[in-house]
């Protein structure tokens, strides 16, 4: 057998993720993916670990750490070789490679669809810690050009804006105020996303006042929105859902046509609010934490 760790994929060895994938999947009806959609396209913080019987792959782990702290892990085993411990093999060269990056924790990833993965969770002693859905929305291209500024929408006779900052601009307070974080953790925050060139973050103004913020990781024609949310005193008035269709009317004058996030299904008001905005549920991810609290 050949194991392989790398950072970085060639097309052939996308298409054998593909294959692999395929296989998987028909064996169970699985919802999980792996971001391969293209070989120079690639999301920071990352390894693959690929384990090769005579030239076929049977096992793959994908490795991914956006905050240099925490990992997500998604595996998939050949259905023809399971149960013969390869898998674990494989685990092991990402828990010790995770360990070389000094990430303080790494989540293995299961949607709950699998009856092999189930048996192997179980073997391995994991439990879930808390669960999260993969929402998605397609969007239609528009050749308008893009307003930042309109007078009125969902019936707030208000002027709503959104515009493109630069990452030090949060630091005013303002993500702060939305999410309960100090200003040590905004700083390590907004040093992560300065790092990748691929993240903007967008300001939400309602009549010249800054009252919310976001940040879109682009990755070919999709982007995914991430740290979305605006101050509590101006929630449950329906700007949520304002700021989300004037951000998708931008993304749509850019060619963009995937909007994709995650939300923990334990914020309801938050789940609600993208599925009222047209968002469907395409993964619910289930995260097993691997590395045992100090």
């Amino acid at each position: 057998m050949k194991r392989l760790t790398l950072e970085k994929l060639s097309p052939s060895q996308i298409n054998k993720i593909n294959d692999l994938l395929r296989i998987c999947s028909e064996k169970d009806p699985i919802r999980l993916s792996v971001p391969v959609a293209e070989a120079n396209v690639r999301l920071k913080g990352e390894r693959f670990f690929f384990l090769y019987e005579h030239g076929q792959l049977i096992s793959m782990i994908h490795l991914f750490f956006p905050d240099w702290t925490t990992g997500e892990l998604i595996g998939f085993t050949h259905p023809d070789f399971r149960q013969k411990h390869y898998f674990r093999r494989l685990l092991d060269t990402a828990l010790s490679c995770a360990e070389d990056l000094e990430l303080e924790q790494v989540y293995l990833i299961s949607d709950g669809n699998s009856p092999d993965a189930i048996k192997a969770l179980d073997a391995l002693g994991l439990d879930i810690e808390y669960s999260e859905y993969m929402l998605s929305k397609q969007l239609i291209p528009s050749p308008a050009v893009f307003d930042p500024v309109i007078d009125s929408a969902h019936d707030i006779d208000r002027q709503l804006s959104l515009w493109e900052v630069d990452h030090t601009q949060l630091t005013s307070g303002l993500f702060a105020r939305i999410f309960h974080m100090d200003a040590a953790q905004c700083k390590a925050y907004i040093d992560d996303i300065s790092a990748d060139e691929r993240i903007h973050s967008y300001i939400f103004s309602l009549d010249g006042k800054h009252i919310g913020q976001t940040q879109l990781t682009f990755i070919g024609d999709m982007a995914y929105i991430s740290g979305f949310g605006i101050l509590p005193e101006y929630r449950r008035q329906g700007l949520g859902l304002a700021f989300l269709n004037l951000l998708e009317k931008k993304l749509a004058a850019e060619s963009i046509t995937q909007l994709t996030l995650q939300v923990s299904s334990h914020n309801k008001t938050a789940l609600s609010l993208y599925r009222k905005d047209g968002f469907d549920v395409l993964e619910c991810l289930n995260y097993h934490p691997l590395f045992e609290e100090v």
